[in-house]
Order: C-alpha cells, then structure tokens, then sequence
C-alpha cells in the first residue's frame, strides 16, 4: 500500500466538503470559472475548451467509486492489481479521446493495455495530443514515477487549481496530488510531478492550412 496515493491522503468525506460542491457548481456553469483564465486559442481547436471541460467532469463523477479498486478485476485488469492508469485512460475514452494501448501482447495493432503511470510521467515518451507543460490546469494529466514493484508510479486528473481525483487502492478520491510534494516522499526514484496537456491531433485539413503541401494540383 502506498501512503497518500493508495492508502492515504484526503479526506474520505470529500464529497461532502465545500471545495467538492465547488467543483460540481463550476461544472454546471456554460463556462466554470476556473477555465476562463486558459487561453484555448493557441491550440487552433475551438472544441478543446469542452473536451477539456468535460475530461473533469468525466471524472468527478466517479468519485468514491470502487470500480478500478485494487482488488477487483477490471476488464483485462487483474484482481489485486493497481489500476490509477487505467482509471485515466477510461475516463479520456469516455471523453471521446482516442487513446493509445502501447503495451503487451496487442501492442502492435494498438489495442494493447493503457499508457502506464511512469510513461505518463516520463516528459521524453510521446504520447499524440498530449503536451508536456509545467503548471497544471483543470483537465490535464499529473504522473510522478516510482520503482515500486508493483507500479511504475501514479497517475491521476488535475480536476481544480488545487485538486486532483485519482484510483487509490480502495476506491476513486481526490487530495492535493500534483500540488503537494507530501505525496512524493514514499515514491522512491521519483523524477517530481509531470502534467501534461490535451491539444488534440491534427487533422489533414489543418496538416495541410499550416504546410506547403499541395494536393490534385492546387
């Protein structure tokens, strides 16, 4: 059991706090207001904003849930198997995002297992329409890795500017992951926190507007 990721850290009475009916009012507005201060205009994609919005709302929804519990199974997870990454990955497929399975045996037809913890924290692996950035924003990625010997560290959803919601070993929670370095002291050979952005993949008309190719003779 890892302290204040899988066993520890935050309040098991979350979603009765104030900062927990905070994010779901701000969820509920058109525009939440923690959003207002992002500029979504560099990505060159007027859907970002709402794909991002709702990565967060996606996830707060399974708050408390005990679906990707470490003890139970879980699609071609294991009982007793750790599952923060795979917590990640079904909540951006549930967004709509196309995600990657660039692990075991179905790796080559990209239908393997998710994005680990330690690739989502190591800033050199690419992973399409994610961006590495250094401050975290509502809807983007935090991992840190670790050499435990049952996971290569742990990875959850930025979900305010000062929260996080993640798989732990019991069940879904929120705690200040990703703003706390608290959670780093029992994760050794860590490399810190890594964020990571949702710019979505470019399209062939926008490939095209932004090169020099030119097709059927244009």
């Amino acid at each position: 059991m890892h302290w204040g990721i899988n066993g520890g850290g935050g309040s098991s009475t979350f979603g009765e706090t104030q900062m927990y009916k905070d994010i779901m009012a701000y969820l509920a507005e058109p525009e939440p207001e923690y959003f207002k201060g992002i500029d979504f205009t560099q990505f060159g994609n007027d859907d970002i904003m709402k794909i991002r919005q709702n990565i967060v709302k996606n996830a707060v929804k399974h708050f408390d849930s005990k679906e990707w519990a470490y003890e139970i199974k879980k699609g071609r997870f294991a009982a007793n198997t750790n599952k923060c990454n795979l917590f990640v990955d079904d909540v951006l497929k549930e967004t709509g995002i196309n995600m990657p399975g660039p692990n075991g045996l179905l790796l080559i037809i990209n239908l393997g297992t998710p994005i680990t913890a330690g690739q989502w924290a190591d800033p050199n692996y690419i992973i399409s329409g994610w961006q590495v950035v250094n401050s975290p924003q509502p809807g983007d990625i935090v991992a840190a890795s670790a050499s435990w010997d049952d996971a290569s560290g742990h990875v959850g959803i930025i979900v305010s500017s000062t929260e996080s919601i993640y798989a732990s070993h019991y069940r879904v929670k929120m705690s200040n992951y990703g703003y706390d370095n608290k959670h780093l002291e029992n994760m050794p050979g860590t490399n810190g926190y890594v964020y990571r952005r949702y710019v979505g993949t470019p399209n062939l008309n926008s490939i095209i507007k932004h090169s020099n190719l030119k097709l059927f003779g244009q």
